[in-house]
């Protein structure tokens, strides 16, 4: 089986460009419950992911392909500047819109990205957080 949320640290880790960043690499985890206290102890940036909830769907009279479509939350967090969190959200947006139609994941069964949604979540002293939801659509021919 393949795993959707670690295909998507990946795609961003190894597209990750630190110049667009201030020169800052996040720190990528998966389905973590990083506290405030956590991040600011780290001095880093973060992104956290976690696969909000998943359909299928039968495209097709009697089956033969299936649509499957999974939300993955990508949590942006830093202790820098708002402006740092704004900036880590573009990066993300960058790779999305780059990779978003072209194979992202390289294994031709993974058609679309679609980055649908962004909200600012918390912002309060020493603390910025961004979330926005991915959109990972998959076809399968089922027979």
């Amino acid at each position: 089986m393949v795993d959707i949320i670690q295909n998507v640290q990946t795609l961003l880790s190894d597209n990750w460009s630190p110049g667009n960043t201030g020169s800052r690499t996040p720190l990528f985890t998966i389905n973590s419950e990083s506290k405030r206290k956590d991040l600011g102890f780290l001095n880093k940036d973060l992104i956290v992911l976690w696969e909000q909830d998943e359909f299928n769907e039968d495209l097709a009279v009697g089956g033969g392909n299936k649509q499957i479509t999974s939300n993955i939350i990508i949590d942006i967090r830093t202790v820098l500047t708002r402006d740092q969190a704004i900036l880590l959200y573009e990066e993300v947006r960058r790779i999305v819109i780059a990779k978003e139609k072209n194979d992202p994941f390289g294994d031709a069964s993974f058609d679309i990205l679609d980055l649908t949604e962004k909200r600012e979540t918390e912002s309060y002293s020493n603390f910025w957080r961004y979330t926005c939801k991915l959109r990972v659509i998959k076809y399968l021919k089922t027979f």
